[in-house]
This record gives structure tokens, C-alpha cells and sequence, in this order.
């Protein structure tokens, strides 16, 4: 553990690295004995039950850099509007498209036929080729 952790002055390279090696490890190793503690061997066996940790990646970043993630996570579809409202903190949308995950920048299946600036319609170009 270097000294830039323990005073918050570490860069993201380090404090992943510390996450990774440290933290983690540790979280494993308490939720496998707590599974191991108060989890029969059958709810095991069958892993309808488990103990798992959850963390926040969230939580380091400033919020000058939230929307360009908020941005970039719903553009490539790896998650929803309200997932994002979710982690920054504030309620979900009521708009049912809030929930869908979809690019919001590519036009919808039922939005109608895209047109197309300076387009060769179709039959003047067989007409070309036949000659």
C-alpha cells in the first residue's frame, strides 16, 4: 500500500491496482466464510443462495467526468437511463424507454425509412448496367 492510497492523493492506474490486489481479495475471502458459516451445504450445492459483495465504481469519479459516462455507458448499450439516475442518485424516469437499452442516438426499427441526401434511386441503375 503506498502512501498516495492511505492520503487519497493516488492516481486511478494505483488505486485500481490497490482495489484489485487488496480489497477484493479481502471481500472474497469474508463473503466464502460467511457462505460457508450460515449456508447449508444443499443451498450451496444447488446455488440457489449465495453472499456476494457488491462495489461501487462509481464512487471515485468526480462528477465533472458523470456525464461523459452517463454518455458513453447508454450509448453502447451497456446500460439504461434509469441505471445511470440510479448511481448518481436520483429517482427513475417514468418514461418506459428509460428502462430499454438501446443506442438513443440510432434512429428506432419503428421510426420509419431513413432517408438518404443524393441517393441513386435503384432502377435508374439497372437501366445503366443493362446498356
Amino acid at each position: 500500500m503506498t502512501q498516495g492510497v492511505l492520503d487519497g492523493t493516488a492516481d486511478e492506474k494505483t488505486l485500481t491496482n490497490y482495489y484489485y490486489r487488496t480489497i477484493d481479495l479481502i471481500l472474497f475471502a469474508i463473503t466464502e466464510e460467511i457462505e460457508r458459516k450460515f449456508l447449508s451445504d444443499e443451498k450451496r450445492n444447488r446455488e440457489h443462495e449465495s453472499i456476494m459483495f457488491f462495489r461501487d465504481p462509481f464512487s471515485l469519479v468526480p462528477v465533472s467526468n458523470m456525464g461523459d459516462l452517463a454518455d458513453k455507458f447508454t450509448r453502447n448499450e451497456i446500460m439504461t437511463s434509469n441505471e445511470i439516475r440510479q448511481k448518481i442518485g436520483l429517482k427513475p424516469s417514468n418514461d418506459p424507454n428509460a428502462d430499454v437499452l438501446r443506442n438513443k442516438n440510432l434512429r428506432g426499427v419503428d421510426s420509419g425509412p431513413v432517408v438518404v441526401e443524393n441517393e441513386i434511386p435503384q432502377d435508374t441503375i439497372e437501366r445503366n448496367d443493362s446498356k
